[in-house]
Order: structure tokens, then C-alpha cells, then sequence
């Protein structure tokens, strides 16, 4: 994650009931995932295959648990591509 990533996913928004997964419902998840020192511990780009910034993913340890949160740029939602990676 860089500063740039950050930003651009910070700006993306998702349509209906998923708008609850845009960054700015959520001061303190926006200014943690806009602060540089969650990039290296927390928060991590994903890039496709042309390099361009395709989604992100993070990992939360609490305690003997981690939980890891997935995040796919808008347009690319909706297109079955879940499917594909799961076989």
C-alpha cells in the first residue's frame, strides 16, 4: 500500500446496499486506512496483471484470531470473477 493506493480507495464507492463498505461511513476505518504507518502492518494493494490497482485486502490479529478483509474497485464487482478464483 502507498499513499497514492490509499487514496484511490478511499474515493471508491459501491451502489445499493453496499455503499456500506465505502471508506468514508467510517471516520476512524478512513483515517486508519489514510495513515501511512497502517500500510505496512495492516493494509495491502492489489494489482491485476497490467499493474493498475484492483482491489485491497487487510489483516486484523485479535489475539489468537486474524481476520482478513477483502476489497474489490467498484467496477470490477459483479463480473463472476470470485467464481474463477475459487476453482
Amino acid at each position: 500500500m502507498n499513499e497514492q493506493d490509499a487514496r484511490a480507495i478511499a474515493e471508491w464507492h459501491y451502489e445499493g446496499p453496499y455503499a456500506f463498505y465505502d471508506w468514508d461511513q467510517d471516520a476512524d476505518d478512513l483515517a486508519e486506512l489514510l495513515n501511512p504507518r497502517s500500510w505496512d502492518e495492516k493494509y495491502y494493494a492489489v494489482l491485476d496483471e497490467q499493474g493498475e490497482l484492483a482491489g485491497s485486502f487487510t489483516f486484523t490479529k485479535d489475539g489468537e484470531t486474524v481476520e482478513i478483509g477483502l476489497g474489490l474497485r467498484p467496477d470490477l464487482t459483479g463480473k463472476g470473477r470470485a467464481l474463477a478464483w475459487s476453482l
